[in-house]
């Protein structure tokens, strides 16, 4: 029996050992460095490693799948083989020529009998790490002069690639790979053709690795001959093999094709998730802008032609696999962040859209994720270069699978984050393609062709909104040029009629009445978000209402759709002649300019709602033109009567149900507030002294009751907008803090009750009435009745069954028109609250600007009033909150100087305590409180001495109250005097002075 030799300890190389556990370690750096130690091991001329035993230790380091042992051993046999010239001149021995040293690669890498797969593919990889170490090292072709060891190599390499598929791309890739990083020599050229010869003769030259490794020689422009009959005039990407190609590219069949060349290739029957590299190769050649000049380009496969055959038709039809369609949407997403810009347009492909939509409009599809990356995708493109947006966005758009499709689908809102992002000039190239989609929607249906209409008018409507309209200015152009387009747009088919237009610019099918209405409520949306957003709202409205007769101007084709009689058409035409004087004499005179402002936006949305067909704007014009020539006079009383008319103007506005006319109200509102007097304000607050019901209704509005019918659908937008009003916000004393809210819910819960039990009485009304016609009973009567009542039931002959089916209708018609005077009655108390609402937004607006002036103390008393009379909890609160914000904004200097008119302003102290005293909620009460400290510390401002009366005036509530039992005060307005007193006493010798005689008055 023989025994195992043992190791002899002294001749192991520890150092060399510790090398090669380095070259396996996971660190980078480590690796680096112990490549870096085998080198100068191996290169010092005093050593006597045997380099045979170091490229065989290499070669099965990298067959190895320990850590990081193939990154670490295929760099050092990389860096190995490129040194070995200077390797040989060394004394080591174990000096091998290039055909023994693949001979030792392929022996190390071989493996055979019954091995693991695991073991298998890593010699398989060890194989494939190797062959790029030698291509990259360069040593195939640097020493001697025959290519025996290089063809040996490509001949193993190629027979892996064939009969292990799932090797195949990797072994292609190195090949490209090593193209790329060689020196060209004459020598590199010469083995360029043996692997372009060696791809043929394996039967490779017609798979994706042929393909793209044709490409990269190509390219090269060296001096290479291809073999016949594989490509169209030797060139793979010809206009005539794109339907190869998209075979190629995608592993079909095509490779069997030469079939007398591939003898025992298999197909590749795994698939990776990661695209193929030849797809790069392709796409970066067809992408090429340098080749465009070149006259073989002009041979070659377009990119338009590519996209559409081998990915839009071929990895997007519908009957192509997931595994293809998600090809397609990685190959997407790399042209969209690498392509220009006039190759995007084309991406965006009917099957493309298709399968995005698809995929995003569940979460639940196989595809949904990579759909999110594909549209992330698009816009992260657009973030970075805007102008990226406009090709995404016809994209979109297309009328045949666009946006009415994608939008309700996928309810993503992709595109109006794309008009977010997209530049002006952009939006500005967009809009023939929206106008086109108005004229030719791609259908004769008129409802879709309604629908497709609206969704138009909605983009236009929010490029307007995506822009930050705080930049138009002159120095802005492309802003102002961007919004005035999108008003023509607009206006060109809300106001004008097409029925006179050439073929081209006439809408198929024509536009209905309702689509008319839907671009004419977009151009009040636009509007509304103008005044709101813009830094100089009359100029951008004053430029959208002259785009009426600009456009008519430019397409004299088209007419105004509204058709005006000869006195109107006059009355109009003189609008437009002073509104244009107007404008003019603000850019001359600035020190006018707020006034002139007001003027140049009441006038222009007056004009817009002549041409929306309103009959009270004509007659608003008439009034206009009264207010602008009393106001240009300058003088006093000329100018006094021009402030009466343009509050009843404004009052016009603010009453119509609409948020334009309520925002543009309080712009011009502000605009003139220093001209108001007390007589505009107390013409004003009569509105608020208004009762909240039909009679009310029809004495502001001074209407019939047939008028009430035919206007009752206003309150529908009254309604809708006053929603959008903003809550006041109470952050006065904790004794104040639920005062509106129980306003709400007492008049809410009334309100209910009274309802359900009028409710519950007419429908026993309507019941009882009813059965009596039947000659029947209510169903509680028929179980308590004998039967011996239903034996006296006659029958009815005809006549009688006609009168009784008259007597039903008759019923049921008067219940009907009971109802809708209840809903009448509905409608008119919320015109009416949503009225005052309105009117006092403009109180708030005249107490922050001109809570200093006397003429402020005139809206105390009509506030307190209309909190305790109002109905409306809303209103409540709203007139509440301008008391407190008037209390607030009065301190120190900038309470109101009264001079020599304190009498009036005790008067109105005492009106005040008297509404204290008809204390109806805690509102009203906190209220009073507020508005009476407001008037004592204005008193003692002017004089001290006042404190006296004041006190007088609370003493002589506190008696009223104990005289009369049907006065009621909240402890809080006593309480709320007391603290203020005790806080300003002290600080004040004459006050102290005085609270001294008001504790002798006392006593």
């Amino acid at each position: 029996m023989s025994k195992k030799r043992r190791r002899e300890l002294g001749t192991v190389d520890v150092q060399l050992v510790e090398i090669y556990e380095d070259l396996a370690n996971e660190s980078e750096d480590i690796r680096l460095r112990a490549a870096h130690a085998l080198l100068l091991k191996v290169c010092d001329h005093t050593s006597t490693i045997d380099h045979v035993e170091v490229v065989r230790r290499l070669i099965r380091g990298l067959c190895s799948s320990r850590k990081a042992a193939r990154i670490g051993f295929s760099v050092a046999l990389t860096e190995y083989l490129s040194q070995l010239e200077t390797l040989k001149k060394s004394n080591a021995p174990g000096d091998l020529s290039v055909s023994e040293l693949v001979s030792l690669w392929i022996e190390q890498t071989h493996i055979s009998g019954n091995v693991s797969g695991q073991e298998e593919r890593d010699h398989q990889f060890g194989r494939l790490f190797g062959a790029e170490a030698f291509l990259k090292s360069g040593i195939l072709f640097d020493r001697g002069s025959s290519f025996e060891g290089g063809s040996r190599l490509l001949d193993t390499i190629f027979e892996s690639a064939k009969k292990k598929p799932w090797l195949r791309e990797e072994c292609g890739w190195i090949m490209v790979n090593a193209l790329a990083g060689l020196s060209k020599t004459e020598k590199y050229v010469s083995f360029v053709q043996i692997i372009v010869d060696k791809f043929y003769e394996h039967g490779l030259a017609k798979t994706p690795e042929g393909l793209a490794l044709w490409i990269q020689v190509q390219s090269t422009g060296l001096d290479v001959v291809f073999p016949l009959g594989v490509w169209h005039d030797q060139n793979p990407l010809h206009g005539k093999e794109k339907a190869n190609v998209s075979k190629v590219l995608k592993e079909a069949s095509a490779a069997s094709d030469h079939g007398a060349h591939n003898p025992g290739l298999v197909k590749k029957g795994d698939w990776s998730s990661k695209v193929h590299f030849a797809w790069n190769i392709v796409l970066a050649r067809l992408l090429d802008e340098s080749q465009e000049n070149n006259d073989k380009a002009l041979e070659l496969i377009s990119f338009k032609d590519f996209w559409t055959e081998a990915v839009d038709q071929t990895l997007f039809a519908e009957s192509s696999s997931s595994e293809r369609k998600y090809w397609g949407f990685s190959l997407f997403q790399q042209i969209m962040r690498n392509a220009q810009a006039q190759h995007l347009d084309i991406i965006f492909s009917p099957n493309f859209m298709r399968c995005l939509i698809n995929q995003l409009n569940s979460s639940e599809r196989f595809l949904h994720r990579i759909a999110e990356k594909t549209s992330q995708a698009v816009l992260d493109r657009a973030k970075k270069q805007p102008f990226a947006a406009l090709p995404a966005l016809k994209g979109f758009l297309s009328a045949s699978y666009g946006r009415l499709n994608f939008e309700p689908a996928t309810k993503s809102k992709m595109v109006e984050k794309l008009i977010a992002l997209a530049d002006n000039a952009s939006l500005q190239s967009l809009l023939p393609y929206l106008e086109e989609m108005v004229i030719h929607p791609g259908t004769e249906v008129e409802k879709t062709a309604a629908v497709k209409r609206r969704t138009t008018a909605d983009l236009l409507v929010n490029i307007i909104r995506s822009r930050h309209l705080t930049e138009y200015t002159e120095n802005a152009p492309d802003l102002s040029n961007l919004i005035q387009e999108v008003f023509n747009s607009l206006i060109r088919f809300a106001y004008l009629s097409h029925s006179h237009a050439s073929s081209e610019a006439k809408p198929s099918p024509a536009i209905s009445q309702s689509t008319l209405d839907d671009f004419r409520n977009r151009i009040t949306s636009c509007l509304t978000h103008v005044l709101f957003k813009s830094a100089s709202p009359s100029e951008l409205v004053y430029n959208a209402v002259k785009s009426i007769p600009r456009q008519q101007k430019h397409h004299t084709s088209m007419q105004l759709l509204v058709e005006f009689d000869p006195d109107v058409s006059a009355i109009v035409q003189e609008a437009w002649m002073t509104l244009r004087k107007i404008y003019k004499i603000s850019v001359i005179e600035p020190g006018q300019r707020p006034t002139l402002q007001a003027l140049i936006m009441v006038y222009s949305l007056t004009i817009f709602q002549v041409h929306n067909g309103d009959p009270d704007a004509v007659e608003l014009l008439g009034e206009l033109k009264t207010c602008n020539d009393t106001l240009m006079n300058n003088t006093g009383r000329n100018k006094n009567e021009g402030c009466s008319v343009l509050v009843e103007i404004l009052l016009n506005f603010v009453s119509k149900p609409s948020l334009l006319f309520r925002r543009s109200a309080q712009l011009v509102f502000d605009a003139c507030v220093e001209d108001f007097t007390r007589d505009d304000l107390i013409s004003m607050s009569k509105v608020l002294e208004a009762k909240e019901n039909s009679a009310g209704q029809n004495e502001l509005f001074e209407q019939d009751d047939e008028e009430e019918d035919e206007n009752s659908h206003i309150a529908t937008g009254a309604m809708s907008d006053a929603s959008d009003l903003q809550e006041f916000e109470d952050d006065g004393p904790e004794s104040e803090a639920g005062q509106a809210g129980e306003a709400s819910n007492t008049d809410s819960n009334a309100d209910e009750d009274e309802k359900s039990d009028s409710a519950d009485s007419e429908l026993a009304t309507f019941n009882a009435k009813l059965a009596q016609a039947l000659r029947t009973r209510p169903g509680s009567a028929d179980l308590e009745a004998n039967s011996e009542d239903e034996d006296s039931d006659e029958d009815m002959d005809d006549e009688q069954m006609e009168a009784l089916d008259e007597h039903i209708a008759t019923m049921f018609k008067e219940r009907k028109q009971h109802k809708n005077k209840k809903t009448q009655k509905k409608n008119a108390r919320e015109i009416i609250v949503n009225f005052k609402c309105r009117v006092l937004e403009l109180f708030e607006i005249f107490i922050k600007r001109r809570h200093s002036s006397l003429a402020a103390f005139d809206l105390v008393l009509p506030l307190l009033i209309v909190i305790r009379t109002t109905t409306s909890s809303l209103v409540s609160g709203k007139a509440y909150h301008v008391i407190r914000e008037y209390s607030r904004l009065c301190k120190g200097k900038d309470l109101p100087q009264i001079g020599h008119t304190q009498g009036p302003i005790f008067d109105l102290l005492e009106r005040v305590h008297e509404e204290e005293l008809k204390m109806s909620s805690n509102a009203h009460a906190a209220a009073c409180s507020q508005a009476s400290l407001l008037l004592a510390k204005t008193l003692v401002a002017q004089d001290q001495n006042n404190v006296l009366r004041i006190y007088q005036v609370y003493t002589s509530t506190l008696r009223s109250m104990g005289v009369d039992p049907r006065c009621k005060i909240k402890v809080s307005f006593i309480t709320d005097w007391l603290n203020w007193w005790t806080s300003v006493k002290d600080n004040s010798t004459k006050l102290a002075k005085a609270a001294e005689q008001m504790t002798s008055i006392s006593k």
